[in-house]
């Protein structure tokens, strides 16, 4: 909700916030399933079940890919849609194992890995910046790519 706070100081009315609020929720409750297929034309609009299972994806091929909410056009604008692809299933999951599953842990251990390589990796301010705004598992060229443990 609070992603919607900046439109109403923008003068829209709090009635239609929350109505587009509630749109938002109710459609990506509908696109959180495995049960549905290919959706025809619609793929080429909006974000399916087919688009969204990509998005919640673990595959190295699927990462970072389909972050639209509900417009799937701008995906294939900016060069991060990918289709699902049926010789390759989607697999669900992190792409490192959690060392805990402790509820703490679950919440904030990708803040806790960035606080790592912040305070042990990052040289300078460039790549503090790096580590904070670039894309997941960003590393500065001089380094190798390490677990992010």
């Amino acid at each position: 909700m609070f992603f919607f706070a900046p439109i109403a100081w923008l003068g829209f009315q709090p009635v239609d916030i929350l109505v587009m609020y509630a749109a938002t929720q109710i459609f990506g409750t509908f696109v959180h399933n495995d049960a549905c297929g290919k959706l025809g034309p619609l793929e080429w609009i909006f974000v399916t079940p087919s688009h969204h299972r990509v998005h919640h994806a673990s595959n190295a091929k699927y990462l970072d890919k389909n972050m639209g909410m509900a417009l799937i056009i701008w995906d294939r604008m900016f060069g991060t849609f990918v289709e699902e692809d049926p010789n390759e299933p989607v697999r669900y999951g992190l792409t490192v194992p959690l060392d805990s599953r402790g509820p703490v842990n679950i919440v904030f251990h990708e803040w806790k890995s960035i606080w790592r390589d912040l305070r042990g990796n990052a040289r300078n301010w460039r790549e503090r910046l790096g580590y904070l705004f670039a894309r997941p598992g960003w590393r500065p060229r001089a380094k190798p790519l390490r677990p992010s443990r």
